[in-house]
C-alpha cells in the first residue's frame, strides 16, 4: 500500500502554542497526563540546515502505538506559529509500554482530508509517503521532519524527542575556469519524493523518482566561485543501486557554439540520505 499526502484531524485538530495545556481527548477514561518536548537535531554531517523554514515545526502528529505494535491514539497538533521547539504539556497518552511517532509538518497541506495512518507500527515505519515537496517552485514552506521513541508512559513524566528531517537538501554551485562557456542549463533528476518514517528508501520504484523542472541562465557562465550561479533543491532519500535510478544533476552549457552535457551524482557513492545537507560545485573546464 502507498499513502499518498493526504491529512486529516482525526479526533479534532488540536491548538497549542509552544508550551501551553494541550490535549485531552473527549473519551479518555484510561489515560494519562504527560509533557512531550520536541525540536529539531541536527543533520548527519553536523551541519544544521541555515534557513529557520528549513528548522521549525508549525503542527504535529503524535501516535502512539502500544505495546503489540498496534495503534491507539493519533493526535494532531496545531502549534499556530513556526516554533524551533515545542512543548505539550497535558498531553493523554495511554500508560505502559509504548512506541510514540512524532511527525512534525504535515497537516498545513490537506487538513481536511482524512489520512489513513498504518494500524501496525512494522506498516508505518516500511510504507512510503509522498512527501509533498514541490519540485518546480521554490522549495518547501517546512520540511516535513520524524521521531520515534520507546517508553513506558507513566502519569506526569516529561518525555523528550529529536526530530530529523525526512528530506536532505542540495546546495548546486556552477562556475567556470576561463571564458569560453554560455547558456548554462541544469536540472535535478530521479528526485526521490516518497520517504519511509523508519527503514530506508533502497527500494524505490520509477513512479517515486521525478525530475526538477530545467533552468536555463542566458549569457556567459559566471567566472569564479563568488559570482557562481547557486541553486537550493529538497529530495527524499535515494539508496538506489542501479545508476538508472541514482539522483543526479544534469548540466549543460555552450562552447564554441556546440552544447556540451554532463550528467553528475549528487554524491560520489550515488546515494543520498535524508537530514543531510550537500554541496555539489561545478567548474566546468575547456579541457574536460
Amino acid at each position: 500500500m502507498r499513502i499518498k499526502f493526504i491529512l486529516t484531524a482525526l479526533l479534532g485538530l488540536v491548538t497549542v502554542a509552544s508550551c501551553v495545556d494541550a490535549y485531552v481527548e473527549e473519551t479518555s477514561e484510561g489515560l494519562v497526563p504527560v509533557t512531550l518536548s520536541v525540536s529539531a537535531g541536527e543533520t548527519k554531517a553536523g551541519h544544521q540546515f541555515t534557513p529557520r523554514t528549513e528548522n521549525t515545526m508549525r503542527d504535529l502528529w503524535i501516535l502512539q502505538y502500544n505495546s503489540d505494535n498496534e495503534i491507539c491514539l493519533k493526535i494532531p497538533v496545531d502549534l499556530e506559529a513556526d516554533e524551533l521547539s515545542a512543548t505539550v504539556k497535558g498531553l493523554s497518552l495511554r500508560p505502559g509500554r509504548s512506541t510514540l511517532v512524532v511527525i512534525a509538518n504535515f497537516l498545513e497541506l490537506e487538513p481536511d482530508v482524512q489520512y489513513p495512518w498504518p494500524g501496525a507500527l512494522e506498516a508505518l515505519y516500511s510504507t512510503p509517503i509522498d512527501a509533498g515537496l514541490d519540485l518546480g517552485g521554490d522549495g518547501p514552506d517546512h520540511l516535513v521532519m520524524v521521531g520515534t521513541r520507546s517508553v513506558d508512559v507513566k502519569a506526569g513524566m516529561d518525555i523528550g524527542m529529536m526530530l530529523s528531517r525526512v528530506c536532505c537538501k542540495l546546495t548546486l554551485v556552477v562556475h567556470q575556469a576561463g571564458d569560453e562557456f554560455s547558456d548554462l542549463s541544469f536540472q535535478v533528476v530521479n528526485a526521490a519524493r516518497p520517504f519511509t518514517i523508519h527503514s530506508s528508501m533502497d527500494a524505490l520504484e520509477e513512479e517515486d523518482l521525478m525530475d526538477y523542472a530545467p533552468e536555463t541562465v542566458s549569457g556567459k557562465v559566471p567566472t569564479g566561485r563568488a559570482d557562481a550561479v547557486t541553486r537550493y533543491y529538497y529530495f527524499c532519500e535515494n539508496l538506489s543501486s542501479d545508476p538508472d535510478m541514482q539522483t543526479m544533476v544534469r548540466v549543460s552549457a555552450k562552447r564554441n557554439g556546440t552544447r556540451r552535457s554532463m550528467l553528475v551524482p549528487v554524491t560520489s557513492h550515488g546515494g543520498v540520505y535524508r537530514n543531510t545537507n550537500y554541496t555539489l560545485d561545478l567548474t566546468l573546464r575547456p579541457d574536460e
